[in-house]
């Protein structure tokens, strides 16, 4: 009988590398396969972001980006650049993901100072030609046929800004956490980062090259190339005030600063030069880096936009203790206290109520709950308007971060201090605010207990110090408002004349 013969052992090593190869080919065509698919997934984004946020930018100001550091030039801000995070995928709507498919981080964005211009940043997987933009937005399902992949490389899209990344480690410069504290001075920095200003267009260097990157925030990326070895830019000007000039000005590298921006009026109230809005009253008068308080300033009406996206007219104190106050009641001269909105000082401080553009006397304005807590700030000023006329000695500023006028009946609030209207003269311990939205407590002293809401009294507040809340008068810390009836009780009109005033609430 013939015997079986099986595989020799060269001939099974043979057989074995043959289909190790077979699925090494088949791994890396698949692997391939993935990080192929993950690019056109990338580039499907970002050109989906740029759109989107091109869009926004049409009816706003651009969003700023999320964790973000602030880049400068010699001290005055540029740009910032950070992440399109959670929030400005929100403000756009963004349906797509907004995040890389393989290591789920946010894609980098980069946005000049006047918040007109921006770039956006993501790593391909594999290498090859440059991303056409100009055929991109008409080819968005066959895009993947102009890209001839081999490694991953770092991807532009938008205007021509030079977006930063760390030269030795290609790590965003937001990711540097020396920066996120300290921010990056472009123009001084000894250390090295590559400047990405478009796909095939890019350049590596220390403040002595980048500091061009101030030139270019300028000319919002027009005309502007580092092809030649130095940044440059020969486009049409794209915001902002120069100081010198294109060749020889007096910034990094020999080219322009961007001056300040100060005050301008814009649409029923004011604003930066440079489109901007600050986040308060204080922050015009006391602005960030790149801008003054000047110009067209003073008390008045002025825009701010509290949290990004949302902007609204308020009105300012800019003159009692170095201004930046920001206005949020205004309560009428008014015989029963009463304003004209709401039943009680609950739904008057909690709804908004009049215009911002009507504040005199006979005038009632709240500018809502939901307004006022948007607002940062730490101190509250109550001043009273005699005729018109500030009358100081009825005035105080109190230092307290929360909310005085709570949806609420609230008895006594610890207030961390309580000055005169100088700030100066203060009493730092046992310091209570007591606020009744829609009762009264019913002596002059601050006694601890209320009366049950009657029907024609909707609440009355007051200050109260030492801690002696049976023996001080409400609201009695200064001047002459040393009695109960300078309480503005809602809805009593039986104190005589003494309550018949204005009052106006701010904080800062």
């Amino acid at each position: 009988m013939k015997s079986k013969s099986g595989f020799t052992f060269v001939e099974l090593v043979t057989v074995i590398s043959i289909l190790a190869i077979l699925f090494m080919i088949g791994f890396l065509g698949f692997t391939s396969y993935l990080s192929g698919t993950r690019d056109s997934n990338r580039l499907s984004q970002i050109v989906l972001l740029n759109n989107g946020i091109r869009l926004y930018g049409t009816q706003k100001q651009l969003p700023l980006p999320e964790d973000s550091v602030t880049i400068s030039l010699s001290g005055k801000t540029i740009s910032h650049q950070g992440y399109i995070g959670n929030k400005i995928l929100s403000l756009i709507d963004f349906q797509e993901g907004g995040v890389d498919p393989k290591d789920k981080n946010f894609f980098s964005y980069y946005v000049t100072k006047n918040r007109k211009y921006f770039q956006i940043l993501m790593f391909m997987e594999e290498s090859g030609a440059n991303l056409d933009e100009s055929r991109i937005d008409l080819v968005k399902n066959t895009y993947a046929k102009i890209i001839d992949y081999s490694k991953r490389i770092r991807m532009v899209y938008g205007d021509k800004l030079g977006i930063l990344t760390q030269a030795n480690t290609n790590k965003p410069i937001q990711e540097l956490d020396n920066l996120v504290a300290s921010g990056l001075d472009i123009g001084t920095t000894n250390d090295y980062y590559t400047s990405s200003i478009a796909n095939d267009d890019s350049i590596t260097g220390t403040g002595f090259i980048l500091g061009k990157l101030g030139e270019v925030a300028y000319f919002g990326g027009k005309g502007c190339t580092a092809k030649t070895g130095i940044i440059s830019c020969t486009g049409e000007v794209g915001g902002g005030t120069l100081v010198g000039g294109g060749g020889g000005g007096t910034g990094p590298g020999g080219g322009p600063v961007v001056e300040d921006f100060e005050v301008e009026l814009y649409n029923g109230g004011r604003r930066w030069k440079d489109g901007n809005l600050a986040s308060s009253c204080y922050k015009y008068k006391n602005p960030n880096s790149g801008y003054k308080y000047a110009g067209d300033v003073g008390d008045g009406i002025y825009w701010i936009e509290p949290v990004p996206g949302v902007s609204m007219r308020v009105y300012c104190n800019m003159t009692i203790d170095n201004g930046g106050w920001t206005l949020l009641f205004n309560r009428r001269k008014d015989p029963d206290n009463i304003e004209s909105c709401g039943a009680n000082l609950n739904e008057f401080f909690r709804d908004e109520c009049g215009t911002v553009d009507s504040i005199g006397e006979t005038d009632s304005y709240s500018i809502g709950r939901d307004n006022r807590l948007k607002i940062s700030q730490s101190e509250y000023l109550l001043v009273q308007y005699l005729n018109g006329v500030l009358d100081s000695d009825d005035a105080y500023i109190m230092r307290y971060s929360g909310d005085l006028f709570p949806d609420s009946l609230v008895n006594d609030i610890s207030i961390d201090r309580v000055c005169d209207i100088n700030n100066s003269n203060c009493d730092l311990s046992d310091v209570y605010w007591k606020y009744l939205g829609d009762s009264f407590y019913s002596q002059g002293n601050c006694i601890n207990t209320y009366v049950a809401v009657p029907s024609y009294f909707g609440g009355n507040y007051g200050l109260c110090h030492n801690g002696i809340t049976t023996s001080y008068f409400s609201s009695s810390f200064f001047g002459n408002r040393d009695q109960y009836n300078e309480t503005k009780v809602w809805g009593d009109g039986s104190l005589g004349n003494s309550d018949d005033y204005q009052e106006r609430i701010f904080i800062r």
